[in-house]
């Protein structure tokens, strides 16, 4: 992994801030709207775009993820992966993706949310990518929701690890 510079990570925070459906988990991250059930099932938000598309959701630790968008969808290389904790959702990850706009001969990298310094280029991609991501080779097996982390708008997707 690669230290992004102290002026990447504070843009990436502060686009980060910027990307939530109005709930956030004590970690910083959107949650699911709260069940009355420990055993709710996890879902996506309303207010979640849903046009990221994926070719599969089950995957399992250190698979890459081909992430492509309809059209001309407007982007960030940041991505989140949310854990689902059974009642909510809480970000355990983020990754930064190789798109054929950036980074194409780079490798996909990934830190935890738990780690300090780190952060993306903030720039702008576009078209149907694909955008290329990891699941972290520590991600423990469970049911995750992929989303954009620095986009004027959150799309997810969600995605089993196994």
């Amino acid at each position: 992994m690669h230290r992004a510079p102290a002026v990447a990570s504070v843009l990436a925070t502060l686009a980060l801030a910027g990307c939530s459906d109005g709930k956030e988990s004590e970690a910083g991250g959107p949650v699911a709207e709260p069940s009355s059930s420990a055993t709710a099932q996890p879902t996506l938000a309303p207010a979640v775009d849903r046009r990221m598309q994926l070719a599969r959701t089950t995957y399992h630790a250190g698979d890459r993820v081909r992430v492509r968008w309809p059209g001309e969808q407007l982007r960030g290389i940041g991505y989140q992966l949310d854990e689902w904790t059974g009642t909510g959702w809480e970000v355990r990850y983020y990754l930064s993706a190789v798109t054929s706009g950036y980074n194409r001969k780079g490798e996909p990298t990934w830190w935890s949310v738990d780690e300090d310094g780190y952060g993306w280029v903030d720039i702008g991609v576009g078209g149907a990518g694909p955008d290329v991501v990891v699941v972290p080779d520590v991600a423990s097996p469970g049911t995750y929701r992929l989303c954009t982390a620095n986009s004027p708008r959150l799309s997810c997707a969600l995605i089993d690890v196994r």
